[in-house]
């Protein structure tokens, strides 16, 4: 995440001798630490615990077993989204929006 040690530390509230144990095995993580991460920034248990995102293989799974329509849906979502994060114009917005829908529904 870019982080040094001491700025990942005092995101999580504690200190960056705590945190360089956890980080070294020389201590366990706690429980109220897996919950900052959580809330505060999105990293699950799982991924802190066992090298898992069982959220994001979920979402991989779901996204295998659907249809290709409903793929196409998905693909025209995130494609939104990525031009929301990089596009303040409402109205190209809108206009790729309207392709991109057209496209899917002309799509068996």
């Amino acid at each position: 995440m870019n982080f040094t040690q001491e700025e990942f530390a005092n995101k999580l509230n504690i200190s960056l001798s705590a945190y360089k144990k956890i980080e070294g095995a020389e201590n366990n993580i706690s429980v109220n630490i897996l919950g900052r991460l959580r809330n505060e920034m999105n990293i699950s248990a799982d991924y802190v615990l066992f090298g898992e995102n069982k959220d994001l293989d979920n979402a991989w799974y779901s996204v295998q077993n659907c249809t290709e329509k409903d793929k196409l849906i998905l693909y025209g979502k995130l494609m939104l989204h990525f031009l929301k994060t990089t596009c303040s114009d409402e109205e190209i917005l809108e206009r790729e929006a309207k392709d991109i829908i057209q496209k899917i529904m002309e799509t068996k």
